[in-house]
């Protein structure tokens, strides 16, 4: 189970399409867990700096706020969020 864990993992870093987990918290408040290296080229945070920040304290303003609204969007509809950067 652990080397399927490391595995996935590892896919997610290295995909060439820029990729993030999100955790949806009370308010909602939506809290990035991991970026996957293709969001370097974007010159965004490293994934090692992505844990416990939100939108705002990650991407500029231009960014953060149509991704939050496109998050809390596809959270009211109760589908996974899809947004161009």
């Amino acid at each position: 189970r652990l080397a399927a864990e490391q595995q996935l993992r590892d896919m997610f870093d290295h995909m060439t399409e820029a990729a993030f987990l999100v955790r949806v918290e009370p308010g909602p408040r939506y809290v990035f867990e991991r970026l996957n290296r293709s969001l370097a080229r974007y010159g965004l945070h490293p994934a090692e700096s992505a844990a416990e920040r939100t939108a705002a304290e990650l991407f500029p303003a231009e960014i953060a706020a149509p991704l939050e609204a496109h998050l809390r969007a596809a959270h009211a509809a109760g589908r996974p969020a899809r947004h161009e950067l």
